[in-house]
């Protein structure tokens, strides 16, 4: 960004992309020096240009300058790593020794012993964000560490397999500090829902929380759900591809009627029964996604539609109930809350009609009406 009279040499994000051949970063070096060297008269370039440095790699003897780079300053914020073959003792060292840090991201790295490391920092470093990503190794020692820590606000576990002998309720319960949670594509069992439900109802600054594709079946669904309907903290459940039965969705239509603060439920592709009921009682919620599931568009639900003053996003993709297109057209017409409305692939028809109610709505963004028909004489080009 440049001013008119004077350039601005602040650089605020280094990407090192996931292509790195052996010599990649050493061939960067000249540049580095050289903005390195505009920094001494601009002291914001250097810094601005520490801020945030990712790394990924394949292979290559590089590991030694990014080692170089966490010991030497005091302006790294965040590192993000991926795809490494091998990280030695050297650069765990390094993270010990720096303490600007405020975010670590791992992903897709062969290093299981890093875990203990991983816990020893959790108990004195001051990091904000912490991000582990398809990694093969021990969970406890993670939650272990998370136990004492006062400052981490945000955990993200991707693909780490079965949370085998960790005991999430002891240490969740433990620490206070998160407010955003994410245990997304992992497997957790009934006892993990029910201790994530107790975490729920005890930590008042958790406000995100990331459960999609857990393998969560009904009976600890009715758990979460059961912890959210007197909860004022939380806001955001993403809770996709689990299991819901009818009492599940029962429960989840319960907890959106008595609780005002949760503003996004993603329920997608978690075989919803009885979606309609949630429909019914989303009187607060902002974002709600019923993908997959047997909601339908009745005159009934068209009315509570029209009348809802909160909904913002309506996901109903790949329903197995009736979509009424005529009162899709009433809603689009009458609604002027909603701003994204999700109708893909549900087998419906369409015609001119739609494009008369989107005429008679300013306030619609995004109708997606991929997967479905027009009707045969349907040719107006202006649905483009």
């Amino acid at each position: 960004k440049r001013m008119p009279t004077e350039p601005d040499y602040r650089v605020w994000r280094l990407w090192i992309g996931v292509t790195l051949h052996d010599n990649g970063l050493k061939s960067m070096l000249p540049n580095l020096q050289f903005l390195r060297d505009h920094g001494t008269a601009n002291p914001h370039l250097w810094k601005g240009l520490q801020q945030l440095i990712s790394i990924g790699s394949h292979g290559g003897d590089y590991t030694g300058y990014v080692c170089d780079f966490l010991k030497n300053n005091e302006c790294v914020k965040s590192l993000s790593l991926s795809h490494h073959a091998i990280i030695g003792d050297e650069f765990v060292m390094s993270l010990y020794e720096n303490n600007s840090l405020h975010e670590l991201i791992i992903r897709d790295c062969m290093i299981s012993y890093i875990s203990s490391h991983i816990k020893k920092m959790l108990m004195c470093k001051k990091w904000k964000t912490l991000v582990i990503a398809k990694m093969q190794l021990a969970c406890n020692p993670v939650f272990e560490g998370l136990a004492t820590n006062t400052f981490l606000e945000t955990l993200k576990l991707k693909r780490m397999g079965y949370f085998d002998n960790v005991k999430l309720k002891e240490h969740l319960i433990a620490n206070m500090t998160l407010r955003h949670l994410s245990l997304s594509h992992n497997f957790l069992s009934y006892t993990d829902a029910t201790e994530i439900a107790s975490y729920i109802e005890a930590n008042p600054r958790l406000v995100k929380l990331n459960l999609n594709h857990t393998g969560i079946m009904p009976p600890g669904s009715i758990s979460i759900a059961k912890s959210l309907e007197k909860n004022t903290h939380l806001k955001i459940l993403k809770f996709s591809n689990n299991k819901l039965d009818a009492n599940g969705t029962k429960a989840f239509a319960e907890c959106v009627k008595q609780n005002k603060t949760l503003v996004v439920l993603d329920l997608a592709f978690s075989s919803v029964v009885g979606a309609n009921a949630i429909i019914r009682n989303a009187s607060s919620l902002k974002w709600l996604d019923l993908a997959r599931s047997d909601a339908s568009i009745d005159q009934t639900i068209c009315q509570i539609l029209i009348d809802n003053q909160s909904l913002n996003f309506i996901g109903l993709s790949r329903t197995s109930g009736s979509i009424n297109m005529e009162l899709v057209e009433q809603i689009i017409i009458h609604n002027k809350i909603l701003r994204n409305i999700d109708l893909l692939y549900n087998g419906i028809r369409y015609d001119r009609n739609l494009i008369n109610a989107m005429r008679q709505n300013n306030t619609l963004c995004e109708l997606i009406i991929s997967g479905n028909k027009t009707c045969d004489q349907f040719e107006d080009p202006r649905i483009k």
